[in-house]
Parts: C-alpha cells; sequence; structure tokens
C-alpha cells in the first residue's frame, strides 16, 4: 500500500469504551486501525486494548484482508510505540505519518 494521496475509503467506529475508541478506515484493498480517542494508558487498559485489537485483526482475516495498517503521526510516541507492542512492523511513512502494518 503506498499512501502517497488520499484515497477512497469509508471509516467506522468499532469499539467505543469507557477511555477509549478504535476506528476502521478500509476499502477494497486495505484496512487501517486508528485510536481516536485513548483518555489514559493503564496496564488495564492495554491488555483490554490488546484483546480488542486480537478481535479486530481476526475479524479482518475473516472477510479477506490480509494485513492491518496503522497510520501515526511522529510525535504522538504513546501510540507509536502500542503499534509495535502489537506486532504492528513500520514500513515507511506518508503523508507525515509513520506507517505500519501486520499480517493476519
Amino acid at each position: 500500500m503506498q499512501l502517497t494521496q488520499a484515497i477512497n475509503s469509508e471509516r467506522m467506529t468499532i469499539v467505543n469504551k469507557e477511555g477509549y475508541k478504535v476506528d476502521i478506515e478500509y476499502n477494497e484493498e486495505y484496512a487501517i486501525i486508528h485510536l481516536p480517542l485513548v483518555e489514559h494508558f493503564s496496564k488495564e487498559l492495554y491488555y483490554e486494548m490488546k484483546e480488542d485489537f486480537k478481535k479486530i485483526c481476526s475479524f479482518l482475516s475473516t472477510v479477506g484482508y490480509e494485513y492491518i495498517y496503522a497510520a501515526v503521526y511522529p510525535e504522538d510516541t504513546k501510540i507509536n510505540k502500542l503499534a509495535t507492542k502489537f506486532g504492528l512492523q513500520s514500513i515507511g511513512a506518508a503523508l507525515g505519518m509513520n506507517v505500519y502494518r501486520k499480517e493476519i
């Protein structure tokens, strides 16, 4: 996937819990995970988010996606660290963001 311009896609919230929210941006070619809201990080929240991430990956794999992506602003150090802890690997940068990918 090459992020060089805005691509036609849909976006929807798939997790909306106390403390955080997860959106998926998708089209026929890709699925990108977004964390538009994380109020605070705690050990309990981390494990809850990790479990939700596993379920999201399982769902996306079931419907035919091979990868899940994340695009994170470089200054958002907590979310960049979270991406790597969840097994996403850096594949470069695009549109001013760090881009990560995980095979699902």
